[in-house]
């Protein structure tokens, strides 16, 4: 059996108003590119409303999303979410990706370089 080719992965995270359309618009975006899983969050926070302005997040109440999508993807997805959730508008968001494929080999390299094989 031939095993099939896995996509590198990234982690998106999306920060935003704590609003239950934008989480069912997010929701759906990565559904329609197959990802059907992700973390949502709801979160309060402290920071003062000039730093809360700096990031672009306006309000302390908080839906923080993340999921795991295909890096060949990212994008695609970025854009879409960017343009539903207007996210280039001041206070509406941020949305962000972070490389992940290979960050297990390092660790495992790094174990075993400090700890040798078992």
């Amino acid at each position: 059996m031939k095993k099939k080719k896995l996509c590198p992965l990234q982690a998106l995270i999306l920060i935003c108003n704590n609003d239950e359309k934008l989480e069912r618009l997010a929701h759906d975006i990565l559904l329609k590119y197959g990802i059907a899983h992700e973390l949502i969050h709801h979160a309060t926070g402290t920071a003062s409303s000039s730093i809360l302005d700096m990031l672009g997040v306006g309000t302390s109440a908080k839906m923080v999303l993340s999921a795991f999508i295909p890096s060949d993807r990212a994008d695609e997805i970025m854009s879409e979410l960017n343009l539903s959730l207007r996210l280039e508008e001041k206070n509406k968001g941020l949305a962000f990706t972070l490389p992940i494929t290979g960050m297990a080999s390092n660790i495992m390299e790094e174990l075993e370089i400090n700890y040798g094989r078992k």
